[in-house]
């Protein structure tokens, strides 16, 4: 083997072989750069050299060796170098594999080859997307951690907020081409899209005043899911049948999710990202008359599966669903080994068994004429084992509204057990008390009892029920990317503060949710999202004074199975720099995700 250094620095191992009665010259691997060598290294171009050229040794005699090993030099007296990195991720590179598959370098090399910087844009992306999955962070904190990648990312401080801004501006178009980029490397069922809102909260308690450019202010005091007092902002997600996000938009915290959506969203979900027809699934919340009207006016027949609240309903409606009604008729499939299928078979709600142990579920469905003319099919669903937990649910609230009396405590929210317990204005004899009084309202107790086991949905669908409930139930995947990104990503608090940072903050959590529920989707079910991401977060490499690396992790089936996967060995005892240069290299090649 032999060392090559082009007119531009970089160091090349190249090596000789015959092919036939010819002989020819191919490059085995890259080293590196002379300058980065040096920098990395505080070395002096001359014993850059000397390291190449036992690295050329080395390799010759790995090549010669039949067991392949490596004698490694270390001293016992002399001390390591003083603000060196002497651990790198390696977890990254699956990561990496996904982000090269889905094209995200070149779209980002054609942004900025648009704006003409003098930076990166893919490097900074890929710093900021592979860090808020390993190791999130602010984006300060982020640029500081950088040198825990083995790659050479060059760019500053200031460039990451600048790219923040080009990111904002470019990201409705880099959504629409990571969509359609994914269709090229996966199977994407968008038969079914499923769409649902949260909201973030920010470290600061001025809410942005409204202007020309953002007539209602991004960061806005409204009602918070978490139930914090901070400003936040709201953020809408698509997602397919899969749980494979599509689409997401940001919209300001004191906006109704209601209006999140509209005709214009349908209309470039069909435009731009070419998707025919589907069936919106959604909860309550984001089901109302405008939302279905606008899915009336897209560009294919599409249909609707919306979680109904039973307690708004009609009285009439009500006792319907609730059997109440005096037509006791409920329905439960059974399953029918003899002939393969399900059959129905009818009960008298009185006669179901209320049991927890009975994991059956009870059913009756009708078609209704809604206020706007809308013919809708409401379907009802009762399961004993969810009737039981609503009501340990309950019963567990009921001890703390218990304890709340001692302290006169006031209900805050919804699921707070204050809700249960009824303030005394009055004495017996109907006249004003002196002193306000506190008892558990019974009353409250009995109507949320009510409704324990019960559960709706309302469709437009002529499809089995089976088929709907079964569709529903997936909800909880675009539930658990929110999840993901609340927790596992750190997303919130904020702490970026323009309009611009805040979608470019947001555009990176998508993009790195996207890339880690492809990789769960590729692994499988053999292993928790938790498990996963601890895996990828502590693969770690060790350097050995510059020799090489050796993996400072522990090798467990599921690092063999991503190394399989991805083609990626690196559980060896010994990793040249050659070597892991080879991995990163590989890593940044377009690959289909469905051969994986």
């Amino acid at each position: 083997m032999n060392k090559k250094i082009d007119k531009y620095g970089n160091i090349y191992v190249s090596e000789t072989f015959r092919l036939g009665t010819k002989t020819n010259t191919r490059t085995v691997c890259k080293l590196g750069k002379v300058s980065d060598l040096m920098e990395k290294n505080a070395w002096t171009r001359e014993q850059v050299i000397d390291w190449a050229d036992s690295e050329v040794r080395r390799m010759t005699e790995e090549k010669k060796s039949a067991s392949g090993s490596a004698i490694i030099k270390l001293s016992k007296t002399r001390k390591i170098q003083k603000h060196r990195q002497n651990t790198f991720q390696v977890g990254y590179l699956f990561l990496q594999s996904i982000y090269s598959s889905l094209g995200i370098p070149r779209i980002m090399n054609a942004i900025t080859d648009k704006y003409r910087f003098a930076y990166s844009l893919n490097d900074i992306l890929s710093c900021l997307v592979f860090s808020r999955i390993l190791d999130p962070a602010s984006k300060r904190k982020t640029f500081l951690k950088r040198k825990a990648f083995p790659e050479k990312w060059d760019f500053s401080a200031n460039d990451i907020y600048r790219s923040l801004d080009v990111l904002a501006d470019n990201a409705d178009s880099i959504q629409k081409k990571l969509y359609q980029n994914s269709k090229k490397v996966l199977q994407r069922d968008t038969s079914v899209l499923y769409y649902d809102c949260t909201n973030f909260y920010f470290e600061i308690e001025q809410e942005d005043e409204p202007d020309s450019e953002s007539p209602v202010g991004l960061p806005s005091y409204g009602p918070s899911k978490e139930h914090r007092p901070n400003p936040i902002v709201q953020m809408g997600l698509f997602t397919d049948r899969d749980g494979i996000p599509v689409r997401m938009s940001i919209f300001p915290g004191r906006q109704s999710e209601q209006i999140s959506i509209d005709k214009d969203t349908f209309r470039e979900i069909s435009r731009d990202y070419g998707i025919g027809r589907f069936v919106y699934c959604a909860d309550a919340g984001l089901g109302s008359t405008k939302i279905k009207a606008a899915l009336d006016s897209y560009a294919f027949p599409c249909s609707y599966i919306v979680t109904q609240s039973i307690k708004k309903m009609a009285e009439s409606l009500k006792k319907w669903a609730l059997g109440e009604d005096g037509d006791e008729i409920w329905y439960c499939r059974l399953a029918s080994p003899q002939i393969g299928k399900r059959s129905t078979c009818s009960i008298k709600f009185s006669d179901i068994d209320k049991n927890p142990s009975n994991t059956r579920i009870y059913y009756r469905e009708k078609w209704t004429l809604t206020k706007e003319g809308r013919e809708e099919r409401v379907i009802v669903t009762y399961s004993p084992v969810y009737a039981h937990y609503l009501a340990t649910l309950r019963e567990n609230q009921l001890k703390r509204a218990l304890r709340k009396l001692q302290t006169h405590g006031k209900q805050k929210r919804q699921t707070d057990p204050g809700r249960f317990i009824r303030e005394i204005h009055m004495t017996r004899e109907g006249e004003e008390a002196k002193k306000t009084t506190y008892e558990i309202n019974g009353d409250k107790v009995a109507e949320e009892a009510r409704y324990d086991g019960f559960y709706c949905v309302a469709t437009d669908l002529e499809d089995d029920i089976d088929d709907i409930i079964a569709v529903n139930k997936e909800r909880w995947q675009i539930e658990a990317c929110f999840r993901q990104m609340k927790s596992s990503f750190d997303a919130r608090p904020i702490y970026v503060h323009t309009e611009n940072h805040i979608k470019a903050h947001f555009l990176i959590c998508y993009i790195a949710l996207l890339i880690f529920t492809l990789l769960r989707k590729i692994v499988g079910a053999s292993c928790t999202d938790e498990s996963l991401l601890d895996t990828l977060r502590e693969m770690m490499v060790l350097d050995l004074n510059g020799q090489g690396y050796t993996p400072a992790y522990t090798r467990t089936d599921l690092t063999d199975r991503l190394e399989e996967m991805f083609d990626l060995p690196m559980s060896t005892e010994y990793i040249s720099e050659a070597k892991l240069q080879q991995l990163i290299v590989r890593t940044k090649k377009k690959r289909k995700i469905a051969h994986f």
